[in-house]
């Protein structure tokens, strides 16, 4: 098993959330908070769901 830290995608993904986290400062006082919030929350997820998919002994791709 790969290294999850090792996956192009796993380091894209993290890419990601290192620039939207930088983005969100320079948001509007308006959306800061709702919109950065929710932005870096999906971000996360996809970081963490990838780190799940690669620790998973059954790599079979299945639709939820």
């Amino acid at each position: 098993m790969a290294l999850y830290t090792e996956l192009p995608i796993y380091r894209t993904s993290y890419e990601l959330l290192k620039k939207v986290n930088v983005r969100i400062k320079t948001f509007p006082r308006d959306f800061k908070f709702t919109l950065g919030t929710q932005l870096r929350s999906e971000c996360i997820d996809l970081v963490l769901d990838i780190y799940r998919a690669n620790l998973t002994e059954d790599k079979e791709f299945t639709t939820a």
